[in-house]
């Protein structure tokens, strides 16, 4: 990106080379380019702040302890294209209920929803987090098994000490 920068001001620069706003800008540019150095600089120091940012990263506490519901989502998250084969150690519920969904018009209730963050443990010995949540059709008396699941395929490195 810096140097996409710098080649914008040199050619700016080149076309209105009396305007000391581009001028100053090109400048300022090349002092930040040369400043980073080589790429191996630059991803020397991307790992050391990304590093440093895992510090930071920790797994909010559970909303409610729930074995049942618990292992319910752990074996839904398992089921699922991103889930296979992946070690779960963790599964946090984000809250003490259910969200209930109603028909916009009629009001009748639908379904309802629970979200868990689920932390993972690769091959690697790395541990992720991953947003999870399970949905429970309504049948009119009442909810079915978890039919719906939905998994945000961003999930969020975390230090396996920060996730227990």
């Amino acid at each position: 990106k810096i140097l996409a920068a710098e080649e914008y001001w040199r050619g700016n620069a080149a076309l209105y080379p009396a305007n000391g706003g581009i001028q100053a800008a090109f400048s300022k540019t090349k002092a930040v380019h040369n400043e980073l150095g080589t790429i191996q600089n630059v991803e020397a120091m991307c790992e050391k702040n990304y590093a440093k940012y895992l510090t930071t990263v920790t797994l909010e506490p559970a909303a409610v302890n729930d074995a049942t519901l618990e292992a319910d989502m752990k074996a839904q998250f398992l089921t699922m294209d991103y889930g296979k084969g992946l070690n779960v150690i963790k599964v946090n519920i984000k809250s003490s209920n259910w969200t209930i969904n109603r028909h916009a018009i009629s009001g009748v209730i639908l379904n309802r929803i629970r979200d868990a963050h689920v932390v993972t443990k690769d091959t690697n010995g790395n541990c992720w987090i991953w947003k999870f949540g399970i949905m429970q059709t309504y049948d009119g008396s009442s909810y079915g098994s978890s039919e719906g699941r939905y998994l945000s395929p961003d999930k969020v490195q975390i230090l396996c000490e920060n996730a227990r």
